[in-house]
């Protein structure tokens, strides 16, 4: 079994009030995922919370993927060209999982967003 730590983190620093989420941490070393790799495939089986955010970290629109299929959320939050980012966050345990960024503008360079 895999035993895993939660804890209570901000996900954005900076000026603007911070968003307090559960993180779910494995006590295991784990391999870094390839960011080219797609979506990872074990998360397919339990519900995503998808956030679309601008930056300043406005909050646009959300989708929620229960069956597993979530490149149409993932293009539907992209379509709006606002969206600097998407938050994937677990649907049941409410904790922050990845971020995924618009390849032509990535947000990485400035944690604060």
């Amino acid at each position: 079994m895999d035993r895993r730590i939660c804890h209570i983190r901000s996900l954005h620093g900076g000026g603007v009030a911070a968003i307090a989420r559960p993180g779910l941490y494995s006590r295991r070393a784990c391999e870094r995922y390839i960011e080219s790799a797609g979506f990872p495939n074990q998360l397919r089986a339990s519900p995503r919370t998808l956030e679309g955010y601008a930056r300043g970290r406005r909050l646009l629109a959300q989708r929620y993927v229960s069956d597993g299929r979530v490149e149409m959320a993932i293009e539907q939050l992209f379509a709006l060209p606002d969206v600097d980012y998407i938050q994937v966050n677990s649907t049941t345990a409410g904790c922050f999982t990845f971020r995924i960024e618009r390849q032509e503008r990535p947000v990485t360079q400035n944690p604060e967003i």
